[in-house]
C-alpha cells in the first residue's frame, strides 16, 4: 500500500458565504492558509462539525488532512481529511455503514439501540474463527477433536440452540473444516505464511485516520520486510467483485492495512486476503486496495462520528431518531429491514414522557461514550491518553508499566497468560491492580512509548506486585513465540466499549418492555399495596426492626428499596437472609447482583457462611480474573467444564437457585435468561448503579429488591452532575433532576415525596463502627439517625486491645490524625512519599501491638485507604518490599475499592497539598453530603488514623469539624515512637526494617514475647 501523507492542522472558521467554499486554518507552525476540501460531502462535514462543536467544549476543529497539495496562492486540496481524529471509529462499524452510507444515522440508530438477538451467523463466524486458530497452530487435528474445544468455548450458546439449529451450526462447522485446513497446509505455505507465527485479533490503535480495529489473522516477515493479513469470513461473497471478493469486505481489508502502514516503514509491503471459508474452491482470495473506497471510508467515518456528537445532546438525539422514524423502513432491505422496522414500532409506541427518558439518557450514554475517548478540558482521560500523554503525564496519572520484559509464558485451554517485570532498577512500582483493563504492546527501551506506531493486545491483570505483573490477554495467542523475553513491552490502562454497549441495549430493552412496567419504573403508576402479612422464621439472628424490613420486601408484590447505612448488615445480613427465604418459602431461583466483583465476592461470603450446604445451589456468572479464588469453583465457565452435552448444561443449571454476578457480567450473558426462569432479583451496591444499566435488565424479573445507600459513594460517571442536569418537565415531574443520580436514589426519593411507604425501608441499627467513630458520621451524614445494635457491648469499650506500651499511649485513642506538610513525589502530585512512610511506620506499630497483646493478624485486621490510585499503589508496594509477609493480609486502595469492606483499623492517606486537591477529592451529593469521606470513615470497626496535610484538609468546612475530633500525633512523635520500637526490636536504624520478614527477627521477637520480661514491664 501507498503511504499517505498526513499533515495534522486545526480549522478556526469557515466564510459566510453559502455554499461554504473554503475554511481558514492553521498548522502546527500557526502557518494559516485557505483549504478547499474536495466534495460537497466533506464540506458539509466541515461545517457540522464546527456548528457542534461548541457544545462539546472545543473551540476550533482538529483534522487530518491526507495527501494534501499547495499551490502558488497558498490553497490547500487534500485528497480526503479526518475530522476529530482522535474519536477512533472501529473497522467493522464503518464498513456496517457503507451498506447504506446515505443512511448512516440510521444505520447508527440500528446498530447503538439493537436488541439482543441470538445470532447463529455471528455465532458460526466466531466458532469459525477459533477453528481456524486451532488448525493454525496445530493442522492436524481431526475436527471431532476440535469439535470437544469448540463446544466448551461457546457451551452457553450453544445449549440455547434448538436441535435444527445446532444441525446447522455443526454441518456448516464441519463443512468449513477441511476448507481451512487446506488452506493452512497448502496454501499459507505457498504464499510463504509460516502459521505457527500467526497473530490472532491484535489490535491497532490508528490516530492517523481516526480508525480502530482488529484484523483477524497477521503474520509479519521483517525479514522480508513484509505483513501479510487475513481476514476470515464464515459465509460466501456477497454480491463479488471481479476480484470475487465482496466490495464491502475488500474495504475492510484495506483499512485494516492502511492502519498496519501506518505504524511501519514505508518499505515494508502489504498483502491483505479474504478467507470465504464456506466457498468450495478458491478459498483464499486476494485483495487489492481500491483507492476510492479509502477515500469513501473516511467520508463515512466522519459521518460516524458527526452523528456520535449529534446524539450527545438531547436536542440532537431527538432529532435524530424523529428523521429516522419519519422514512419508510421498506427502504432497507433482508436484516436492515427488520431491524428499521422494529426500532421504528418501539419508538412511535413510547409515550411522551418515555421519549423523554430515552432522549434524556441515551444522550448522556452518548457524552460519556465521547468523553471516554477524548477525556474532558483538562485531558487528562480518555483512550486519546495511549497516544497523547507524555510518558511522564501517564506514570503521573498511574496508567502505564515500561519497559517490561516477558518472565513467564504460559497456555490454558481458553488464555494466554504472560507475566513481565520491571526492567529498569529506578523505575516507578506498577501502578496496576487486578481486575484492572490494560493493553499490551511492544517498545524500546530508550525510547518513549507510541502505541499508535504498534500493534497491540488487549488483556486483564491478574496478579500485580511493585515490579511484576501477570497479564491474560483477552484473545488467546497459540504461538508464544510472539513474546520473546528479549523484546521489551508496554503496559497501559484501556477501556473497553462493551459496557456502553451493554447500556445501549438496556434502553432499548426498556422501551420495548411492557407498557406497564415502563410507567412502573418511571414512577408513573404507583407501586401496588401489597397486603400480605407473611410471618417468617428467620435463619440469621435479627432484631425485631431488621426481621421487619426484610418481611416487608419479602411481602412486597413487586418491588422494594433497602436503605441500609454503613454496618447495618446490608449484605452479611439482609441480602442472605432475602435469598435463604427465597430458597426455603419458594422453588423459584434468584438473582443476586452488584456493582463490582468485590461486592459480589462478598454476597458469596454472607450465603456461604449463613450455611454452607448452599454451595451446590450457587451459580456465579463473570471472569476468573475479577473472582476471588474461594468462589472461582463457583463460576459458569467451571461448571461448564463438566459438561459434555447441552442436555447436562440445562441439567446442571436447573440445579442451580442462586445465581450471582455483577450486572455487566449478567448482561454479557443473554442465554440464561433463555435457559433459566427468574421470577426475583436483588441488587446490592445499588447506589452505584446509572439508570441505563438496569431499565432494561429489571423487565425480565417480576420483582426487584435494590439494597444501597445513596450518602455512599455514587454512580461512576465521566462527567459532573452540573453537566447532567435534566430541564425536561414531564421527567422533573417524576423526579428526575440529573442523569449523573443512581437507580436507588432516584426511586428512594420518588417513594418517599410519593408516600409510598410500603416500597422502602430503613435501616438504622448499626453493629460495626465504635461508638466514638461513629460519632461523626452520624452527626455530619445521617442526622443522627443511626443507633448501636443491641447486645453488641465491644462497641463501647473504652480501648480496643488490652495493654499499651508506655511509649505508646496514644494508641489507646481510636482517632489519631498525624500531620504531614511533606511535599509530594516529584513524580506525581498524586503521590506523597513522606505520608506512605508514615502508614508504613503506623502499621509496624499496629503489628506490634497486635503480638503483643496476642491478637491475631487476620485479611480484615488492617486497611489503607487513599483517594489516589497511585498513593494506594505505592503505600502496597512499599509494604510488600518493607513487611513481605505481613502485606498479604493488608490491603492499600483507593475509596472506590474499599466500599463495601470492613477492618478492624483504617489508616487514611489524603495526599493532598493545595485546596484544589481538596476539592477534587470531595464528592457532594445533591443534600451536600460528601460520599467519599463518608465511605473512608465508615470501614472500621475498633480505630481511625488520618494522615495529611491538615492546613490544607482544615480549609475544608466538614475537613475542619472532623479533624477537631481526632487526636493529634506529630511525625516527630511517630518517628520517636518508631526509635522505640526498633530498640525494643533490636534494631539500631530509625528507618523501617522488614518486620518479622526473616527468620532471626521472628526468633528475636519470641524471644521478647508477652510472657518475657521485657515486655511486661515496657506496658502500662
Amino acid at each position: 500500500m501507498t503511504p499517505y501523507a498526513i499533515v495534522p492542522v486545526t480549522i478556526i472558521k469557515c466564510n459566510s458565504n453559502t455554499p461554504v467554499s473554503f475554511l481558514a486554518v492553521e498548522n502546527t507552525s500557526n502557518h494559516s492558509f485557505t483549504l478547499f476540501l474536495p466534495g460537497e460531502k466533506l464540506t458539509k462535514q466541515a461545517v457540522g462539525f464546527l456548528q457542534l462543536l461548541p457544545f462539546q467544549g472545543w473551540q476550533t476543529l482538529p483534522v487530518h488532512l491526507i495527501n494534501p497539495e499547495w499551490d502558488q496562492s497558498n490553497c490547500c486540496r487534500p485528497f480526503t481529511a479526518v475530522f476529530m481524529p482522535d474519536w477512533l471509529v472501529d473497522v467493522t462499524r464503518i464498513c456496517h455503514t457503507l451498506q447504506k452510507s446515505e443512511a448512516e444515522a440510521a444505520l447508527t440508530l440500528m446498530a447503538r439501540y439493537k436488541m439482543q438477538y441470538q445470532n447463529q451467523a455471528v455465532l458460526l463466524g466466531n466458532m469459525c474463527n477459533v477453528l481456524m486458530a486451532s488448525l493454525a497452530a496445530k493442522p492436524d487435528q481431526p475436527f471431532p477433536t476440535l469439535l470437544v474445544d469448540l463446544f466448551r468455548q461457546f457451551a452457553l450458546s450453544l445449549a440455547t440452540l434448538d436441535d435444527l439449529s445446532l444441525t446447522h451450526v455443526l454441518s456448516q462447522l464441519k463443512l468449513q473444516y477441511p476448507h481451512l485446513q487446506h488452506c493452512v497446509t497448502t496454501l499459507f505455505q505457498e504464499l510463504q505464511i509460516p502459521t505457527q507465527h500467526l497473530e490472532v485479533e491484535p489490535t491497532y490503535f490508528c490516530p492517523a485516520f481516526g480508525m480502530q480495529g482488529r484484523p483477524d489473522f497477521i503474520h509479519r516477515n521483517m525479514y522480508a520486510q513484509r505483513v501479510d493479513m487475513v481476514e476470515l469470513k464464515s459465509g460466501k461473497p456477497f454480491s463479488p467483485n471481479e476480484s470475487g471478493i465482496n466490495p464491502i469486505h475488500q474495504i475492510q481489508t484495506s483499512l485494516y492495512s492502511l492502519m498496519s502502514s501506518a505504524t511501519r516503514s514505508p518499505a515494508i509491503q502489504h498483502r491483505s486476503y479474504l478467507l470465504y471459508a464456506s466457498v468450495p474452491d478458491n478459498h483464499l482470495r486476494q485483495s487489492p486496495t481500491p483507492t476510492d473506497g479509502i477515500r469513501i471510508a473516511i467520508e463515512t467515518r466522519n459521518s460516524c462520528v458527526l452523528t456520535d456528537m449529534q446524539l450527545c445532546s438531547n436536542k440532537g438525539h431527538k432529532e435524530v431518531c424523529d428523521a429516522f422514524t419519519a422514512v419508510d423502513s421498506s427502504r432497507f432491505t433482508g436484516f436492515l429491514k427488520r431491524d428499521a422496522a422494529s426500532f421504528i414500532e418501539t419508538y412511535t409506541s413510547l409515550s411522551q414522557a418515555e421519549q423523554a427518558y430515552w432522549h434524556e439518557f441515551g444522550a448522556f450514554l452518548h457524552r460519556e461514550h465521547a468523553l471516554s475517548r477524548l477525556g474532558d478540558a483538562t485531558l487528562k482521560t480518555g483512550q486519546q491518553l495511549l497516544w497523547n500523554a507524555s510518558i511522564e503525564t501517564k506514570r503521573e496519572l498511574g496508567r502505564i508499566a515500561a519497559p517490561l520484559s516477558v518472565q513467564l509464558r504460559t497456555q490454558t485451554d481458553k488464555s494466554t497468560i504472560l507475566t513481565l517485570q520491571q526492567t529498569l532498577g529506578e523505575a516507578p512500582p506498577i501502578p496496576f491492580r487486578k481486575g484492572d483493563i490494560a493493553v499490551l504492546y511492544p517498545t524500546e527501551p530508550q525510547t518513549c512509548p507510541d502505541i499508535a506506531q504498534q500493534h497491540a493486545y488487549r488483556c486483564n491483570i491478574i496478579e500485580v506486585s511493585a515490579d511484576k505483573v501477570t497479564i491474560q490477554l483477552r484473545t488467546r495467542q497459540h504461538s508464544t513465540e510472539l513474546f520473546h523475553p528479549n523484546t521489551y513491552w508496554c503496559l497501559e490502562i484501556d477501556a473497553l466499549d462493551s459496557s456502553f454497549q451493554q447500556m445501549y441495549q438496556g434502553l432499548r430493552e426498556f422501551a420495548s418492555s411492557p407498557c406497564l412496567f415502563r410507567k412502573r419504573y418511571l414512577g408513573i403508576l404507583a407501586p401496588e399495596h401489597h397486603n400480605r402479612t407473611k410471618a417468617f422464621i428467620f435463619k440469621n439472628e435479627l432484631s425485631a426492626h431488621q426481621q421487619k424490613v426484610i418481611a416487608d420486601a419479602l411481602n412486597a408484590t413487586r418491588h422494594f428499596l433497602v436503605w441500609g447505612p454503613p454496618g447495618t448488615g446490608k449484605t452479611s445480613l439482609v441480602l442472605s437472609e432475602i435469598a435463604w427465604q427465597f430458597l426455603q418459602e419458594t422453588t423459584e431461583n434468584i438473582m443476586l447482583l452488584a456493582y463490582t466483583n468485590r461486592a459480589v465476592d462478598e454476597i458469596c461470603h454472607a450465603i456461604l457462611a449463613m450455611d454452607s450446604e448452599l454451595w451446590t445451589l450457587i451459580l456465579r456468572v463473570g471472569s476468573g480474573t475479577g473472582t476471588a479464588k474461594p468462589y472461582q469453583p463457583l463460576l459458569l465457565d467451571t461448571q461448564l467444564k463438566h459438561c459434555q452435552s447441552r442436555k447436562e448444561i440445562i441439567n446442571m443449571l436447573q440445579k442451580k437457585r442462586i445465581f450471582v454476578g455483577t450486572i455487566a457480567s449478567i448482561s454479557h450473558s443473554p442465554e440464561l435468561f433463555t435457559l433459566c426462569q427468574f421470577h426475583t432479583v436483588v441488587i446490592d451496591e445499588a447506589s452505584q448503579v446509572l439508570e441505563p444499566m438496569v431499565a432494561g435488565l429489571l423487565s425480565r424479573f417480576t420483582k426487584w429488591i435494590m439494597i444501597g445507600d445513596h450518602l455512599q459513594l455514587p454512580a461512576v460517571t465521566l462527567t459532573s452532575n452540573n453537566q447532567n442536569p435534566i430541564s425536561e418537565p414531564l421527567l422533573r415531574e417524576l423526579g428526575f433532576h440529573n442523569t449523573n443520580v443512581s437507580v436507588f436514589e432516584r426511586f428512594f426519593k420518588r417513594s418517599v415525596s410519593m408516600n409510598w411507604t410500603h416500597t422502602f425501608g430503613i435501616l438504622h441499627e448499626q453493629g460495626r463502627m465504635h461508638a466514638a467513630l461513629l460519632d461523626f458520621p452520624n452527626t455530619a451524614f445521617y442526622e443522627n439517625r443511626l443507633t448501636i445494635l443491641k447486645n453488641t457491648s465491644r462497641q463501647q469499650l473504652a480501648c480496643f486491645l488490652n495493654t499499651y506500651p508506655s511509649w505508646a499511649k496514644i494508641w489507646q485513642e481510636r482517632k489519631l490524625i498525624i500531620h504531614c506538610n511533606a511535599l509530594p513525589d516529584s513524580n506525581t502530585r498524586k503521590r506523597n512519599l513522606t505520608e506512605a512512610q508514615a502508614c508504613i511506620d503506623c502499621v509496624r506499630i499496629l503489628l506490634h501491638l497486635f503480638h503483643a497483646n496476642q491478637k491475631k493478624i487476620h485479611s480484615n485486621a488492617i486497611g489503607i485507604i487513599s483517594p489516589y490510585k497511585s498513593q494506594a499503589s505505592f503505600i502496597q508496594s512499599r509494604l510488600t518490599e518493607v513487611l513481605p509477609i505481613e502485606s498479604e493480609l493488608i490491603t492499600s486502595d483507593t475509596i472506590e475499592r474499599f466500599q463495601g469492606s470492613t477492618k478492624d483499623i483504617v489508616i487514611i492517606s489524603f495526599s493532598v497539598h493545595q485546596r484544589g486537591d481538596l476539592e477534587g477529592i470531595v464528592s457532594l451529593s445533591e443534600d451536600g453530603i460528601d460520599r467519599k469521606l463518608n465511605v473512608a470513615l465508615t470501614r472500621a470497626r475498633e480505630q481511625i488514623i488520618l494522615i495529611g496535610n491538615t492546613d490544607i484538609l482544615n480549609k475544608n468546612k466538614t475537613y475542619a469539624s472532623l479533624l477537631r475530633s481526632y487526636s493529634p500525633v506529630t511525625l516527630r512523635q511517630l518517628q520517636t515512637m518508631v526509635m522505640q520500637l526498633n530498640k525494643f526490636m533490636g534494631f539500631t536504624c530509625a528507618s523501617s526494617p522488614p518486620f518479622f520478614s526473616k527468620k532471626h527477627e521472628l526468633s528475636n521477637y519470641k524471644s521478647r514475647s508477652p510472657s518475657g520480661s521485657d515486655i511486661n514491664s515496657s506496658l502500662c
